[in-house]
């Protein structure tokens, strides 16, 4: 794990208070762990999400709204999560090292 890797974490994923540099640190070595595993993130269009959240106005505007799939190296989904409104690619980075800590248990 890198120290800009924990930086970037702590500064971007939120986490428990009083938690945030724990959360980082996992999700660094997630990341680290993911590319040596081999682990692909393709984001791909979600049709089907539920945007009732929203307020009328906010729903009447476009959105991106995407799934992001982990896949093994053998090409296995491994891990997902869909109804992402609009990421920004910090965001997207953020997901991607939770899907693989969720995919990669220690």
């Amino acid at each position: 794990m890198t120290r800009r890797a924990w930086r970037f974490f702590h500064e971007n994923a939120g986490g428990v208070v009083g938690e945030a540099a724990v959360t980082a640190a996992a999700l660094a070595r997630a990341e680290e762990r993911a590319r040596e595993e081999g682990l692909t993130f393709s984001w791909i269009p979600d049709d089907d999400a539920d945007l009732s959240w929203m307020s009328e106005r906010e729903r009447a505007q476009d959105h991106e709204v995407l799934i992001c799939v982990a896949f093994g190296p053998e090409g296995r989904s491994m891990a997902c999560l869909g109804g992402i409104v609009d990421p920004c690619n910090a965001y997207r980075r953020v997901v991607e090292a939770e899907l693989a800590l969720e995919a990669l248990p220690e």
